[in-house]
């Protein structure tokens, strides 16, 4: 089973990933949980590329920070998330692939094919099949009072890249996220709460019927038949479609219409 856990900054993804673990734990199943972006990673590989990409002071355009990304998050599929899924356990992933479409593009600027284009050459087929996909949300105040009160052992969070960027980009930031849980029909969970409240909601989206988010309009999936999984999935579950546009993040996500460009197709 594997589990991603979105969402804007702040809304407690982490934390969550760790109740999560505990919960699958305590039913005796097999639990790797881990960060996309590496910030808590022991390979010292891994850790250095997250300092690298997290930092502010170096100047590294955003669509290096693409590939930078895209190294942890392969590294660490193949590293933590494979050789679990190969023997039936649980996956839980802090960040999906969503988050570099969302910072990087609507973001930074990179263009959400190119960033779509990458995932599909670099990332396993199996990487686009999650059985859930969890979408934390806060509204802006509660956002700002939570960042400016996370702190981190290894570095000053606040100056994280992203996280030091002010409201008008947060909110651009939200807005994306928004966009995409309609695009993939994904029902996001409100993060506000106590720890034990959110993870009740999360709860009740995990013990759903399985279902992987489709889009709303029909659309080609960009892998071909002859890509192959990188383990055998213990069921049959729908590819999860890929939507990419390069239209700005709109203000008002319930009235934009999806764009689909084919060039990649």
């Amino acid at each position: 089973m594997f589990i991603a856990i979105e969402g804007q900054d702040g809304t407690g993804k982490d934390t969550q990933a760790k109740k999560i673990k505990e919960y699958y734990e305590s039913q005796g199943k097999k639990v790797v949980a881990y960060a996309e972006s590496g910030t808590a990673s022991e390979d010292v590989f891994i850790a250095k590329i997250a300092k690298l990409n997290y930092g502010t002071k170096q100047d590294i355009d955003h669509r290096t920070r693409v590939l930078l990304y895209l190294v942890n998050r392969y590294e660490q599929w193949r590293k933590l998330a494979e050789p679990v899924l190969k023997e039936g356990g649980v996956v839980i992933a802090t960040r999906y692939w969503f988050s570099t479409l969302v910072y990087e593009g609507y973001g930074g600027g990179v263009s959400r094919s190119l960033i779509t284009k990458l995932h599909k050459l670099v990332m396993p087929e199996a990487y686009f099949h999650p059985d859930k996909i969890i979408l934390l949300t806060l509204d802006e105040a509660e956002q700002a009072k939570r960042l400016g009160t996370q702190t981190d052992k290894n570095w000053n969070r606040k100056e994280e890249v992203w996280k030091s960027k002010g409201n008008e980009f947060q909110q651009k930031i939200n807005a994306a996220y928004l966009k995409i849980a309609k695009e993939y029909n994904i029902d996001a969970v409100d993060a506000s709460g106590t720890i034990d409240e959110v993870f009740d909601k999360i709860l009740k989206e995990l013990n759903k019927k399985p279902a992987t988010p489709r889009t709303r309009r029909s659309r080609r999936h960009l892998f071909n038949s002859q890509q192959t999984a990188s383990y055998t999935a213990p069921r049959k579950i729908r590819p999860l479609p890929i939507i990419y546009d390069d239209s700005p993040a709109p203000q008002f996500p319930h009235l934009a219409s999806p764009v689909l460009d084919q060039r990649y197709e």
